[in-house]
């Protein structure tokens, strides 16, 4: 069985941030510190996945009116395709009424941009035809409601809550520009390299 716990109150912090690092290039995370710190705004949720008290994954979750959006969400390498992620993902769905993610543009010479693309397809969510940029990173937004109309406007409004501490937000702004997102909405066709 699935449990989740609120890393703020783990003991098993390190096997947590292990994950974290392992699971996510270094141009897409933010700084552990920062997520540590963030964690403790009412707006984001930020759990270890937990079976038989073994940490096998964390989400990391910024809410916003009734959007949750997915910033960060890994199983443990060894703990993959033994469906954790398909349950969590149904779990997630299960509780928010939209649940909105991104994932790097698929590269066509990388099977595991197209695997996970296809994972998050099959558990529920749907392209919705807007993208973003950001640190010259390109993003596919994908939603668990495919007739929400995600804007802009929300989707930095989203990054905006995701802390109460005007310094983190101005450091998260100044390094990551996470608030000044290049937001493409429908139209534009992805270009794969």
């Amino acid at each position: 069985m699935i449990n989740y716990k609120d890393y703020l109150n783990s003991k098993n912090k390190s096997i947590t941030k292990n994950i974290y690092i392992k699971s996510f290039p270094k141009n897409e995370r933010l700084p552990f510190w920062i997520l540590k710190n963030s964690a403790k705004s009412t707006n984001v949720i930020f759990n270890e996945i937990t079976v038989d008290n073994e940490t096998i994954g964390l989400t990391y979750i910024i809410t916003y009116k009734d959007i949750a959006y997915l910033m960060y969400f890994a199983i443990k390498e060894d703990k993959r395709n033994k469906n954790y992620g398909s349950l969590v993902l149904k779990e997630l769905i299960d509780q928010y009424k939209t649940v909105v993610l991104s994932i790097e543009k698929i590269n066509e010479k990388d099977d595991i941009s197209k695997r996970r693309k296809q994972f998050y397809l099959r558990n529920g969510f749907f392209e919705i035809n807007k993208s973003t940029e950001q640190n010259n990173v390109y993003y596919e937004l994908l939603c668990s409601n495919k007739d929400y109309n995600l804007t802009k406007d929300e989707l930095v409004n989203i990054y905006k809550n995701m802390t109460n501490s005007k310094m983190i937000g101005y450091f998260i702004n100044k390094r990551f520009k996470l608030f000044d997102v290049n937001f493409i909405d429908g139209g534009e066709k992805w270009k794969y390299i």
